[in-house]
């Protein structure tokens, strides 16, 4: 990972250029004084292949899926645990 400097007038978190996603974070705005100030953005920006980013987010959409369906399954657990407390209550 590398720190960058930059002039353009936004800094996207994630940016593809022809066969590169350009990730980026801990984006900051910088304005430097003196003779050669630096007024623009610095971040940290790690490059890679568009092919490898696809194969990170498809197993990222994977992950989010199994969490997802096993907070499905918690919440029915808990619906069941809860009817079986009004059943008992009902006694």
């Amino acid at each position: 990972m590398a720190r960058i400097k930059g002039t353009q007038e936004q800094v996207k978190p994630v940016e593809v250029i022809k066969n590169k996603v350009y990730m980026r974070r801990n984006i900051v705005r910088t304005e430097e004084e003196g003779d050669e100030g630096f007024s623009g953005w610095e971040y940290d920006e790690i490059e890679v292949p568009i092919a490898e980013y696809m194969s990170y987010m498809e197993l990222l959409g994977q992950q989010n899926t199994d969490l997802e369906l096993h907070v499905i399954e918690q919440g029915q657990y808990i619906t069941d645990l809860e009817l079986r407390i009004l059943e008992l209550e009902a006694r």
